[in-house]
Order: C-alpha cells, then sequence, then structure tokens
C-alpha cells in the first residue's frame, strides 16, 4: 500500500496519510521514538486521495479525490474516532485542499483551474 498524500495536526500528534486504497489513516506519533500507530481509517472516497488537510483547530480534515469529491471529516483525539460529515460533489477532480488559518474556510482546487471557496466548520 502506497501514501501518497500526509499531514501533521496542528499539536503534532497525529499524521494524516491518504493511501492508493482510497482511504485516509491517522496515525498517533510520539516523537520521542518517532514510532507511529493506526488509531482510525476514514473511508469515503472510491477513487485516489490528491490532498489532505487538517483545520487549525485540530478536529476537522477536509481531503480531494479524483472521485470529484472533497469531504469534511471529525476527528477526536480523544475517542480516537472520525467520521464523514460533509461532502461537496463537484464536476472536475479535487486536485489541492486547504484550510484558512481561521479555520471558517477551505479552498478547493480542481482540474478545471478554478478555486472554491466554501464555509468550513
Amino acid at each position: 500500500e502506497k501514501h501518497g498524500v500526509i499531514a501533521w495536526s496542528p499539536c503534532g500528534r497525529f499524521l494524516v496519510l491518504g493511501s492508493d486504497n482510497n482511504t485516509l489513516q491517522i496515525y498517533s506519533f510520539d516523537l520521542t521514538t518517532y514510532q507511529g500507530k493506526e488509531v482510525v481509517t476514514l473511508q469515503g472516497h472510491t477513487k485516489y486521495i490528491t490532498s489532505v488537510s487538517w483545520s487549525p483547530c485540530g478536529v476537522f480534515l477536509v481531503s480531494g479525490s479524483y472521485d470529484q469529491t472533497a469531504r469534511i471529516w471529525s476527528f477526536d483525539s480523544d475517542t480516537r474516532q472520525g467520521k464523514e460529515i460533509a461532502k461537496f460533489e463537484g464536476r472536475h477532480d479535487v486536485e489541492s485542499v486547504v484550510w484558512s488559518p481561521c479555520g471558517q474556510y477551505m479552498a478547493l482546487g480542481s482540474f478545471d483551474k478554478n478555486i472554491r471557496v466554501c464555509m468550513g466548520s
């Protein structure tokens, strides 16, 4: 299994990896031992995940995919559970996603050379 995208959580305790099996995997990571442990797998995309970004508060993630969707996920670091909470469907593959520094907006870039700004959390 290959991982194409990766992002640190703002707190630095978690890594999210997008794999070639269309899932996001969140790992807890210990910086003193450099050891990681998978804590949850998020499923929903039907094609390759192209981009992932944590919200500044570290509770939400956004992912983009060749399935022409961007999905918002919630992640509870205490219970180590996550779930999809929203899906944005488009007419083109989503190439890149990013949260605004304030955490209220997301920017989605697609292969049609357009950028879409959406309300986030």
